[in-house]
């Protein structure tokens, strides 16, 4: 059922202890094993994770501890892990995880990951396909605890972490929405669009809790919202008009470096993930955090799309100006279209055209464009 295509050994230490006369010694290894995984009833698969994407679980200090543990003489050979250093499983690529029919035409697995902390736990993140007529279930995330918290006997029952859902009345509404509960955070985005109006709203929203290193609990709130109009707002006689709007706010949020760390301009990397879109909690299409926390950072943010007065066929400007302190950091994000209509909020930022970012620092001036 289980198969380890390679095994990975990005390390090792060797450490030694002395003690009030005990004596120990430590050989550690960061060590990373691939695995596929074909689980069979009869020779029908039920789950199975392809050996050319395996599912990798990394431990960062495995080994053996030897010596004397007291004052005897008695030599001693155990295995030993650090807890503290962790371990990781990740998928290599959404959707790896395969579930055999009927199941698998519902369900996919998108993302795995192993908690660091106690009590130890795995979740997981599932793209599903369940319609219930005008509701449609898209998505769902699990916890499930695989010891018992300090203290308890018990181990908890799983916990339903996620969900994502979307819904479609006919000339009514359509929209999304999703849910996101973690250890310390909640957080989620919806997209709503009123059919008799063509009124369309997006909202971003996480409230997170983490501790500032001496011990203080600091609290985190980020915020975005883009709204696109029906008709344009004219602009005296400039023959444009303003389609919608955007704001962001982020309190003990920042921006995450994790985009474009080889890039000439990292800011244009993190636009070209959000799509343009640097309203969003999470990058569309890989899932990653776009926005996280960071004590004593502030983000302010407005967005405006201008269009011609026609409907902004002939030319339209999505633009964002962003404030980030302490710096300051001033990032201007746009994208120009010419004779192509202005995007619905679900697209606001995407859709082509010239993508564009203006960086400004006490130490730099960054143009990058995407064309």
């Amino acid at each position: 059922w289980f198969r380890i295509e390679r095994v990975i050994l990005y390390g090792g230490e060797f450490l030694k202890r002395d003690r009030n006369g005990e004596q120990e010694s430590f050989l550690l290894f960061d060590v990373q094993m691939d695995w596929s995984v074909r689980i069979s009833l009869g020779d029908n698969p039920i789950i199975t994770i392809d050996p050319e994407f395996p599912l990798a679980v990394r431990y960062k200090a495995i080994g053996l501890r030897f010596g004397q543990r007291d004052s005897s003489d008695k030599f001693s050979l155990r295995p030993v892990f650090d807890a503290l250093r962790g371990y990781t499983i990740d998928v290599a690529k959404s959707g790896v995880i395969k579930v055999a029919d009927p199941f698998g035409r519902i369900l996919r697995v998108l993302a795995a990951r192993i908690s660091k902390t106690n009590p130890t736990t795995f979740e997981i993140d599932l793209g599903m396909a369940i319609d219930l007529g005008v509701v449609s279930i898209d998505r769902a995330g699990v916890r499930v605890y695989l010891d018992a918290p300090e203290g308890q006997t018990s181990i908890p029952r799983p916990e339903l972490t996620a969900l994502g859902a979307s819904v479609d009345i006919k000339n009514t509404l359509t929209g999304r929405w999703y849910l996101q509960i973690g250890e310390n955070t909640i957080g989620g985005e919806i997209d709503l669009a009123i059919a008799p109006n063509d009124l369309r709203v997006s909202a971003s929203l996480e409230i997170t809790q983490f501790d500032d290193g001496e011990g203080t609990s600091i609290t985190g709130v980020y915020v975005g919202i883009s709204v696109v109009l029906p008709v344009g707002i004219p602009l005296g006689a400039s023959g444009l008009g303003i389609f919608g709007f955007r704001g962001i706010f982020g309190m003990h949020y920042e921006r995450s470096s994790a985009f474009g760390i080889n890039s000439a301009v990292p800011a244009l990397a993190w636009l070209e993930a959000a799509e343009g879109e640097p309203n969003r909690l999470r990058a569309p299409q890989s899932n990653e955090p776009l926005w996280v926390p960071m004590l004593d950072s502030l983000a302010f943010g407005l967005g405006m799309l201008i269009g011609t007065m026609e409907g902004g066929v002939l030319m339209n400007l999505d633009g964002t100006f962003l404030l980030e302190l302490p710096g300051p950091r001033i990032l201007i994000v746009m994208n120009a279209r010419i004779l192509s209509p202005p995007p619905s909020v679900g697209q606001l930022g995407a859709g082509g055209g010239i993508l564009a970012v203006i960086e400004i620092t006490r130490e730099h001036f960054l143009i990058g464009i995407i064309a």
